[in-house]
């Protein structure tokens, strides 16, 4: 069974469950900028979901990060973008990362 919910509301699953069955849940999770905070509206995070990905290892001359959709994906939870890659915050290990960018 195949089903599609609508943003904003419940999704009954109305059925007769057994042991094996399992379900996929598959939430679509776009590339946004988040500004910090209203004072610094072109100083922004970049998120997914609810997850913040930084930029690995960027040089202090970073650009300006243009568009979300400029990302493209180069393994699972790692993209990359103007030969910089990103990965979720929480993947960073020992490496350094840059989190806020300015918009371009």
């Amino acid at each position: 069974m195949v089903t599609t919910g609508t943003p904003g509301s419940w999704l009954a699953l109305d059925r007769t469950w057994h042991p094996a069955d399992t379900l996929t849940l598959t939430l679509p999770q776009d590339f946004r900028f988040e500004s910090i905070d209203d004072k610094h509206p072109d100083t922004v995070a970049l998120m997914r979901g609810p997850v913040q990905y930084v930029a690995l290892n960027a040089p202090e001359d970073f650009p300006h990060l243009r568009a979300p959709e400029d990302l493209k994906q180069a393994a699972p939870q790692v993209f990359t973008a103007d030969g910089l890659t990103f990965v979720p915050l929480y993947l960073t290990g020992n490496n350094l990362y840059t989190s806020y960018f300015s918009r371009a």
